[in-house]
């Protein structure tokens, strides 16, 4: 015997009751249908709502990443800075050493010297992907500075009036521009590679040139090579020499000189292609980089 659902449908007005009869197998598959799109309905609901939670995930993620790059950009740049700055404090701290007549108590326990100059290209700090880079490397080189600042300022208390008579000024009283560093290079005049003794300074005709610390003038004459020529003995086996002067010399052999004090003017005697001084700075009779010497020459501009 079939079993039977039955449905009874009263109207509110005087009509007949209309009845249904609903099957087993006609029910199931109503509530099959039923279920089905229930699950369906949740299915795409769900997905939908993961869907744009995915995305909101996404956009947060993004901004989040723009603005992690942007920050990565700031600290390459501040990074860059801060390691030109270091570079520039320990140039001038070989400098400051080099005028005190001391050595880096710490220069042994490092491979390379700290102060060998900055180039963005070479950069031992440069940032690698991570944006951190050689942090440590930064860090142990400005406590390396630190450490040795007392040490300086103790040394350069200490040298008393020593300190006049090391070369320690530019040699040029007025504008001047570093054409040619101490050490190898193209001779501007036969091509060939040769080595300069010293640093060349281009500037005006006629521009004062100055003693770079107190000494004695120990020469003052022409030379086939160096043109008119003064040289300065400071004693401690320092000693300066001033070339391609002009032809009239303003101080005399035996006479002392005081840093600052005008020994003669730029000009373009001797073997030369054009107006400049040649500056050299002799210690124990070996020539010694000038800009060593020289103290603040940020100021100073290079043709090259």
């Amino acid at each position: 015997m079939k079993r039977f659902l039955t449905l009874m449908a009263i109207p509110h007005n005087d009509d007949h009751v209309r009845e249904f009869n609903l099957g087993t197998p006609l029910l199931w598959c109503a509530a099959t249908l039923l279920v089905l799109f229930i699950c369906t309905a949740f299915y795409f609901t769900y997905g939908y709502y993961a869907r744009r939670g995915a995305e909101l995930a996404y956009a947060g993620l993004k901004v989040e990443n723009q603005e992690l790059g942007s920050h990565l950009s700031e600290l390459r740049s501040r990074m860059t800075g801060l390691s030109s700055r270091v570079s520039d404090l320990a140039m001038a701290d070989t400098r400051m050493r080099t005028f005190a007549r001391m050595t880096d108590p710490t220069a042994d326990q490092h491979d390379e010297p700290l102060a060998s100059g900055y180039d963005q290209n070479d950069d031992p700090y440069a940032l690698t992907n991570d944006g951190y880079g050689s942090l440590d490397q930064l860090t142990r080189d400005a406590n390396r500075l630190v450490d040795g600042y007392e040490n300086l300022l103790n040394a350069l208390h200490e040298s008393g009036d020593t300190r006049r008579h090391i070369p320690s000024v530019f040699p040029v009283r007025g504008d001047g521009w570093y054409s040619s560093n101490f050490g190898y290079r193209t001779d501007p005049i036969t091509g060939q590679r040769s080595f300069n003794n010293g640093i060349d300074i281009a500037g005006r005709k006629g521009t004062p040139i100055v003693a770079t610390a107190d000494g004695r003038v120990d020469a003052a004459r022409s030379h086939n090579r160096l043109g008119s020529m003064v040289s300065i003995d400071h004693g401690h086996g320092l000693r300066t020499v001033y070339a391609h002067l002009e032809g009239h010399r303003l101080v005399k052999p035996g006479q002392h000189v005081s840093r600052g004090d005008i020994i003669g003017k730029m000009s373009d005697t001797g073997r030369t292609a054009a107006v400049h001084l040649h500056y050299a700075v002799i210690c124990d009779n070996k020539a010694q980089d000038p800009l060593n010497y020289i103290l603040g020459t940020r100021q100073r501009r290079s043709l090259f």
